[in-house]
């Protein structure tokens, strides 16, 4: 789902008054969000962490957004998987609930026809939170939510469960407001507390308690109406599903969560990465969802000894098909998630060739230090943050794209020339060494080379196999 044009929804900062809004564009490639100028892909690496308060807020670009979570919640609960959801300021409109938000995108949605990607819960996760919070998530079809809250207060315990396509996220949950508690003196003036508590946003709250925007209550009942008896663990849903969308993607699993909160809720999020990585279909499509920077290769032909007018898109398919293909006929031959990293990697391996390619005057070209240009470019897209990877993931792959030709060097007139460089390639890269092997296959086949020149194209790949054939055992 994406929305069919752009939306939106204006309000007031609840900080000082002063007028804010929020625009949400069609967009490919999963949830973006952009302040100042600078996009970033929605995720774990925008989190504020330092947020110490009851809310949610993110970095981009150095500034940080607060208020976010209703926000975000009226995208994830809608089911929205593309957008682009633009700040006007550091400060989302303020609005007790998602009503705003849910109503105006609702009304807008488009539905793409394309596959929907999910993270694919597959064992039992438990996890603990520091004030007696817990959450054991489990294997499902679907993606449900059973939530349950216990206050020690007039709210006490309520529960409410949540099916993703069966429950209703504008009616029964994005109505639901933001919960504050009061105290009452026991002398003077018995709503003082709330006074003090907005005496600096005049123009966003009222000053007579009834009439807070919140579920507002003390110790002896709410000072505001519910809208429902619910409504308080409606509103903790909201925020939780509000939440869950710094994953990359909708899980398919049974979350049952006791007692959340935001910094809880994030603790979630940072499990369920860790646990379930990689756990998506790895395709040309998907690849291409994450990361649509790459269509700008459609235009860029090649046309020399390897490619005849080609494109580096369309090269780059079949690249990958033909690195899939060869993974699965040989299973053994890497781990799955090391097929996700060579994936990843072969998909990137060209990208930089859009700046650098030249061609003489008979019409050939070149890409002369390509290699280099397409680390800068994943770079400088931060194309990396967008998967679940490590550190030390990232900078394999990048180590990879960087030195993808060294494969194709180790090839001369002498099989003697490349048994030596071979050795030397085995030793230098020996991390990524068996994945070079695939890479040069697969980087060979279908290409125009083998029409160019038969002999050598068949030696070339006979060669390859040869040493694939030598490291099949190592089950890697």
């Amino acid at each position: 789902k994406t929305i069919k044009k752009n939306v939106v929804v204006s309000g007031l900062r609840q900080s000082d008054g002063e007028s804010a809004r929020v625009e949400f564009k069609p967009y490919s490639g999963g949830i973006f969000v952009s302040f100042g100028g600078v996009i970033k892909r929605v995720g774990l690496d925008i989190i504020n962490k330092d947020e110490k308060g009851f809310t949610t807020s993110i970095i981009v670009g150095g500034e940080t957004i607060v208020m976010v979570e209703h926000v975000f919640s009226a995208v994830n609960g809608l089911g929205i998987d593309n957008i682009l959801i633009e700040f006007s300021s550091n400060e989302a409109p303020f609005f007790a609930d998602a009503t705003a938000f849910a109503e105006r995108l609702k009304e807008n949605i488009l539905v793409l026809g394309t596959d929907k990607d999910f993270i694919v819960i597959d064992k039992e996760i438990h996890i603990k939170g520091n004030n007696g919070q817990e959450c054991t998530i489990t294997p499902c079809d679907d993606f449900e939510i059973r939530i349950m809250i216990d206050f020690d207060n007039v709210i006490g315990k309520q529960s409410f469960i949540y099916k993703y396509g069966e429950t209703d996220y504008l009616r029964e949950v994005a109505y639901a407001r933001s919960i504050l508690i009061f105290q009452i003196n026991e002398y003077g003036d018995p709503w003082e507390h709330y006074r003090q508590h907005f005496k600096s946003f005049p123009k966003t709250f009222p000053s007579d308690p009834k009439n807070c925007p919140f579920i507002a209550y003390n110790a002896t009942g709410f000072l505001t109406p519910l809208k429902d008896p619910l409504e308080p663990v409606r509103h903790k849903l909201l925020d939780f599903i509000g939440d869950l969308i710094f994953l990359p993607h909708m899980p398919k699993g049974r979350f049952d969560v006791y007692k959340p909160g935001h910094s809880f809720n994030r603790t979630i999020v940072e499990t369920v990465l860790k646990e379930c990585v990689g756990k998506v279909k790895v395709n040309f499509s998907y690849l291409v969802r994450m990361m649509p920077e790459l269509s700008i290769l459609k235009d860029v032909i090649e046309n020399n000894f390897v490619h005849k007018n080609e494109s580096v898109y369309e090269h780059t398919r079949k690249v990958l098909g033909s690195a899939m293909y060869l993974c699965d006929i040989h299973p053994t031959l890497l781990a799955e998630r090391k097929r996700f990293l060579l994936y990843i990697a072969i998909m990137l391996h060209d990208c930089g060739k859009r700046d650098v390619i030249t061609t003489a005057a008979n019409g050939m070209t070149d890409c002369v230090g390509h290699e280099f240009a397409s680390e800068s470019f994943i770079k400088d897209k931060e194309l990396l943050k967008r998967f679940i990877l490590s550190n030390e993931e990232m900078l394999w792959i990048l180590r990879f794209v960087k030195n993808h030709s060294e494969i194709h060097k180790t090839f001369d007139t002498d099989d003697a020339y490349f048994k030596v460089m071979i050795e030397k390639l085995k030793t230098e890269y020996k991390e990524m060494f068996l994945e070079y092997l695939i890479f040069g296959i697969s980087d060979l086949k279908d290409s125009y080379f083998k029409e160019h020149d038969a002999e050598e194209y068949k030696r070339r790949i006979g060669l390859l196999e040869h040493e694939i054939y030598k490291e099949k055992n190592l089950g890697r």
